[in-house]
């Protein structure tokens, strides 16, 4: 019997974030995860065999993050209604007083996909490592939206284009939260969207298209945490954290600069929403009980 909701993780020594990220997802309906493993210090099907809605694939440092989804993709399209493609700092919050995905996607099941809007936090002031993702880290970038990403309707899906934005069958697109069309780029030597394959693919939406909408749903990324996960971040060389400043690839180099950027308490406001969510469904279930 096909399922909802899938969602899909590459990951790569951040286990305890990870852990954190599945509860959490689970808590608002998501029902399994595939989680790529690439090459971490402790293995993730040994880490995290006690969870029955997780598979664990392991990957090469080699094989890339589109490949993983790809895969994700054309094995478990026909099991799934939905699959999200998300990275293992960021998190799905309904702010509209929804408590499940699930229930949240059904005005979207006529197009291609849903895109959220990135919600950027900061250190929240810590040096040190926290215990807890979600309630430790509460102060975003009032930047809003420098990129999204996608909640895929597998029936109208072709493939994934980059991490970002994914390739649609001819007719069907995907949608921000107010329905309004996500815009592609056109066709480029990156991102050819060959002929016949939908919608071309592209990294980034452009700055003139941005609706910046997030009122009902957005996606926590907690991007840099504290200073000891920044400079751990930077150690195992993830790809946001290069040493070049470049704003006009909408601050997705991750370096000393977007450090003190977006850690300035000028640039910051609280945003509980997660929290808000999170005790919704509590005081829900207490009732329900």
């Amino acid at each position: 019997m096909k399922q909802t909701l899938a969602m899909c993780i590459r990951c790569r020594d951040d286990l305890e974030c990870l852990k954190e990220n599945i509860e959490y997802h689970t808590l608002i309906g998501v029902e399994h995860f595939f989680i790529y493993d690439h090459e971490s210090a402790i293995p993730l099907k040994s880490a995290l065999a006690d969870y029955d809605n997780v598979t664990v694939e392991c990957v090469s440092k080699w094989e890339e993050l589109i490949a993983c989804y790809n895969k994700c993709w054309s094995e478990n399209k026909n099991n799934f209604q939905w699959i999200a493609f998300i990275d293992t700092d960021e998190f799905i919050v309904m702010k509209d007083g929804n408590t499940d995905l699930k229930e949240f996607l059904k005005p979207y099941e006529k197009y291609g996909g849903l895109a959220i809007w990135w919600r950027c936090f900061s250190s929240s002031g810590h040096k040190k490592k926290q215990k807890s993702v979600i309630h430790d880290y509460t102060r975003a970038s009032r930047f809003g939206g420098v990129s999204v990403k996608s909640i895929v309707n597998t029936k109208f899906t072709l493939g994934v284009g980059c991490q970002h934005h994914h390739r649609y069958k001819p007719g069907y697109f995907a949608v921000f939260q107010d329905f309004s069309r996500v815009k592609m780029h056109p066709p480029s030597a990156m991102f050819p969207g060959p002929e016949g394959l939908g919608e071309p693919a592209a990294a980034l939406v452009p700055e003139s298209e941005r609706t910046l909408d997030n009122h009902k749903i957005q996606l926590n990324h907690y991007i840099v945490r504290s200073r000891e996960d920044f400079e751990l971040k930077r150690a195992r060389h993830d790809p946001n954290a290069t040493d070049d400043w470049n704003p006009s690839e909408h601050m997705k180099n991750m370096n000393e600069q977007y450090w003190n950027v977006l850690n300035s308490p000028i640039m910051q406001h609280e945003d509980t929403s997660i929290i808000t969510l999170i005790n919704l469904i509590k005081k829900k279930n207490q009732q329900d009980k």
